[in-house]
């Protein structure tokens, strides 16, 4: 794995362009590090994945399109919304560039927009810290707060918004997000019998 200096490097450099995206991602850092320590997880593990987690956003369609297909294959582009691509282009860039080679952080940073059933406790942060980092607009104060206490609870939460919102707009909702939804559900009913 590169060194942290160079991959903050690195990522910003791709961002320079945007500051908007840099603001964002140092809050998803930020974040990340502090949900962390609340959870038991290696901070360094989080803000490694915070860092990366829209490192390809600003790339082309082609550029984003181009890395999916040579880590993930052709078929998995119509798996997912054009939205959450840059997730797997990010992947991408952050094992083969960055070279990243713990499962967990390269998981977290694929699934950050979409979520999955079953996700890694960082997973959850990340995916978490995206959604309610505080330059967000209409940042849910409920959820950073419910964040700390109930790290399932506020994925769920957040994947109900989500949900709501593609399905307001019409947009394409991967089966992975509908699959993980009914299992975050199904979790949360276990802990409340």
């Amino acid at each position: 794995m590169k060194s942290l200096e160079e991959l903050y490097r690195l990522v910003f450099n791709k961002l320079q362009k945007d500051q908007k995206r840099q603001i964002h991602t140092e809050g998803v850092i930020s974040t990340a590090i502090s949900l962390c320590g609340v959870y038991g997880i290696d901070p360094i593990k989080g803000e490694i994945a915070g860092l990366l987690h829209d490192s390809t956003k600003l790339e082309s369609k082609e550029e984003t399109i181009s890395r999916i297909i040579h880590f993930f294959g052709k078929e998995e582009l119509n798996l997912w919304p054009p939205k959450a691509w840059h997730a797997l282009s990010a992947c991408d860039y952050a094992k083969h560039e960055c070279e990243i080679d713990d499962e967990d952080i390269l998981n977290a940073i694929c699934f950050h927009t979409t979520g999955r059933s079953d996700m890694s406790i960082l997973e959850k942060i990340i995916y978490v810290s995206d959604f309610i980092e505080d330059s967000r607009k209409n940042v849910n104060e409920k959820l950073k707060n419910l964040s700390k206490i109930n790290l399932d609870k506020t994925v769920f939460e957040i994947m109900k918004l989500t949900i709501s919102h593609l399905t307001r707009n019409g947009e394409f909702i991967a089966k992975i997000t509908k699959e993980a939804i009914d299992n975050y559900q199904m979790k949360l009913e276990e802990m409340n019998e």
